[in-house]
């Protein structure tokens, strides 16, 4: 109990600060987080950026959540992989792990964020030297802009129903490996200043808090973090996940419209099939002038059954002068 009174009071000191991603605030909370929402990932803006996942972030002064939207960044330096946080539970509060740099993917808490971070290790991509290789299979590639692409299958696990944290009641039961265990003993780096930025504008958007937008945050991800000109007045709408209530979506621009049920119309026989009726058909081209040809299979009319047949006139031979007088 003496526990949990400390971890209160550490968090009601020093969570004004940012709080849930910078690294060495304790941040501990008794309200589990809310699900995570569904994004659609924007294109990768250039050349050796990683992804870095949305997460709900935790701000005392509000006494809420907001989501810090995921986004696209460049690494501290060449071969470091970023690690997200999570949220976990201990001795009946929830505890944020803050993410890192390293040069290998650390434990997460096996939460599914997503893109490549499919609650155990990262299947997003990996270096090669000074460039960065980017799996088309999980993420959002313009070939025409990032050259350095491979396709690779990823499995994924049972659907988790987007648990944003692990242990406690409804949590995640995924533990450390042998090897992610060895990454927390490694050397970290911080998130970067531009990461820290991005921190902090979604921490003072209102409309980011799940208390405000109900677990539908008006952000949800963004193409780079903490450019400057990225943000505006607020006015970035990008990712918005569909709501969660189903309606029917809206028609498509190059859909046809429905037509009226059309009335009844004389048989046509379907020679002018293909026209539209609304409008007047193209005048037909006049047919070349033939010459009359006499009918051959003509049908003669039947004669009447009284009617006497006339014989047929045969043409007469060349006449022959004979003698009358007998010889």
């Amino acid at each position: 109990m003496s526990k949990a009174l400390c971890v209160l009071l550490l968090t009601i000191a020093a969570l004004s600060a940012e709080s849930a991603a910078s690294a060495d605030v304790l941040v501990a909370v008794r309200i589990a987080p809310p699900p995570l929402p569904l994004y659609s990932q924007p294109p990768v803006p250039g050349p050796d950026y990683l992804w870095i996942p949305g997460y709900w972030g935790w701000d005392a002064d509000a006494g809420d959540y907001y989501w810090v939207p995921g986004t696209w960044v460049l690494a501290p330096q060449p071969g470091l992989l970023w690690t997200p946080g999570y949220w976990a539970w201990a001795d009946g509060v929830y505890l944020w792990h803050p993410g890192y740099w390293a040069p290998q993917v650390g434990f997460y808490g096996g939460v599914d964020y997503g893109y490549g971070y499919s609650g155990y290790r990262y299947d997003g991509g990996y270096w090669n030297g000074p460039h960065f290789y980017y799996n088309r299979a999980v993420n959002n590639v313009n070939v025409t802009i990032v050259h350095y692409v491979y396709e690779r299958a990823v499995t994924r696990r049972a659907f988790a129903g987007h648990i944003s944290y692990n242990g406690g009641p409804g949590g995640l039961r995924a533990r450390p490996g042998e090897s992610e265990r060895i990454v927390e003993r490694e050397r970290h780096w911080r998130p970067t200043p531009a990461q820290l930025r991005h921190f902090e504008q979604a921490r003072g958007d209102r409309a980011q808090f799940a208390g405000v937008s109900h677990g539908r945050p008006r952000i949800l991800a963004m193409p780079r973090a903490g450019a400057p000109g990225e943000r505006g007045n607020g006015n970035l709408r990008l990712r918005q996940a569909p709501p969660v209530t189903r309606q029917n979506p809206p028609p498509r621009p190059d859909a046809p419209r429905p037509r009226a049920k059309p009335r009844a119309q004389p048989l046509d026989h379907g020679f002018d099939r293909g026209f539209d009726r609304r409008q007047t058909p193209p005048p037909r081209a006049p047919y070349p002038a033939v010459a009359r040809q006499p009918e051959r299979n003509q049908v003669r009319a039947r004669p009447s059954p009284h009617a006497r047949p006339q014989p047929r006139l045969k043409p007469e031979p060349h006449a022959v002068r004979t003698s009358s007088r007998p010889r």
